[in-house]
């Protein structure tokens, strides 16, 4: 199993080079976030001006989508100063970015969470206009020249392909239900050969949870954290979102959802496939994380799947 700790980097190193790059000194500067594999600050500087600051192994990929989205009209924030820093022989992607003054979608009230999905869903069916310049795969990669075809960049995540997945050891966690989970990866196969060879291909977020959604009276305010950012099929961050409010929100959430996402019987199709490779690939990360509760809520994601489609052959 590969495990990804966090960035272990001097926070004097990390303010330091923010400073260079803004300008200013700081007062009270505060990790905003617990983040897998990242380090935020979030800082207000001696003239009172609030910013953010991002470092870790992905940041580059931040960096690279929010300077593409720039030129359009999407709730994203901007990036200001970017550098990198060293910590020890590991170099790390830095940068400074706008701040929203709104607040986390998961620390709203539980039962006006349900106010904000088709917001989120609007937004995300905006990214469409972002199309691949070839095919599939991590978005840097692909605009440098490296892709895939969509079919086979999710099949290297369930044969193993792709080494962040190890799932031989995966089965070995304590938590895991290791029948559910190989029927389940037999299924994912089975479903991912029958997508078509020629779906519209855009910008993915890939990791569309409360966290990362910000709101302000009862708007949208921006959308975070785009270190996980691909090309795919846009149906796909529905199908993550969903994943999402499922252990993290309510009925009425769910209710809006369904309402909401407006597919064709053909892309509703898709979303069922891309919600069980999302409840799969999350298996795999909260594993690598130790996050063992989280990996109980996946097995019960799982058996909610097979009764949903234990339905659909009646």
């Amino acid at each position: 199993m590969i495990f990804i700790p966090k960035p272990i980097i001097d926070e004097s190193k990390i303010l330091e080079a923010a400073r260079n790059l803004i300008g200013e000194d700081f007062v009270n500067p505060e990790i905003a976030t617990d983040g897998a594999d990242h380090i935020v600050y979030k800082i207000k500087t001696t003239s009172l001006k609030n910013f953010v600051i991002k470092t870790g192994p992905d940041a580059a990929t931040d960096i690279h989508v929010l300077m593409k989205l720039e030129r359009h009209n999407f709730k994203v924030p901007q990036v200001l100063h970017h550098t990198k820093i060293q910590q020890e022989d590991t170099v790390y992607p830095l940068f400074v970015m706008t701040s929203f003054s709104g607040t986390a979608l998961k620390d709203i009230e539980p039962s006006k969470k349900y106010l904000y999905i088709k917001l989120v869903l609007d937004e995300f069916k905006k990214f469409r206009s972002i199309k691949t310049p070839a095919r599939a795969g991590y978005i840097i990669e692909v605009d440098a020249g490296k892709d895939w075809p969509w079919k086979e960049f999710l099949m290297r995540n369930i044969n193993g392909e792709n080494p962040a997945f190890d799932w031989q050891a995966v089965l070995q966690h304590k938590n895991i239900d290791r029948e559910l989970l190989k029927k389940a990866m037999k299924q994912a196969e089975k479903k991912i050969s029958t997508l078509g060879d020629n779906l519209e291909l855009s910008l993915l977020h890939t990791d569309v949870n409360e966290a990362n959604i910000f709101v302000k009276e009862e708007q949208l305010e921006g959308i975070i954290d785009w270190s996980d950012a691909k090309y795919g099929d846009w149906i796909f961050d529905f199908a993550r979102f969903r994943m999402n409010i499922r252990h993290r929100m309510d009925d009425a959430a769910l209710k809006e959802y369904s309402s909401g996402i407006q597919f064709s019987d053909a892309e509703r199709q898709r979303e069922r496939i891309y919600y069980l490779l999302n409840v799969l690939d999350y298996t795999n990360w909260y594993v690598v994380y130790g996050w063992d509760e989280m990996v109980t809520i996946q097995m019960d994601l799982l058996r909610e799947i097979q009764r949903e489609f234990a339905t659909q052959l009646k």
